[in-house]
């Protein structure tokens, strides 16, 4: 299973991801949500406080991650050869995942892992 389908199981770029989206879990997002804004995540004894902040990550990642993949880019760069050294970077940020070589490359776009079938080959 992919990160992206992990994490949203929608086709379309342009939606929201769905993730969590259960009625349980919306009702959990949305009282974490309320408990924030009327009193604050940092003011709650520490077991209400951390479940908050689970509710307010849900929140987040279903409102504010979108697969970029599939939206118009300019077509990647080939990748360079892989540094003799592991420890080294890239100028072009290449590399530094050697699970996906091109997650945070330059002109890469931001959001979820990126798929190393999208850039150039090497």
């Amino acid at each position: 299973m992919s990160a992206q389908s992990s994490v949203d199981n929608n086709d379309d770029p342009a939606q929201p991801s769905t993730y969590r989206s259960s009625l349980p879990w919306h009702a959990f997002n949305a009282v974490s949500t309320e408990l924030d804004q009327r009193f604050g995540w940092d003011k709650l004894a520490l077991p209400v406080s951390l479940a908050v902040l689970v509710g307010l990550r849900n929140e987040l990642r279903r409102h504010n991650l979108y697969d970029s993949k599939g939206l118009p880019s300019l077509p990647a760069p080939p990748l360079p050869p892989k540094p003799n050294d592991a420890t080294v970077r890239t100028i072009d940020g290449t590399s530094n995942d050697t699970g996906s070589p091109c997650a945070g490359m330059a002109g890469s776009r931001v959001g979820l892992p990126a798929d190393t079938a999208v850039c150039g080959s090497s």
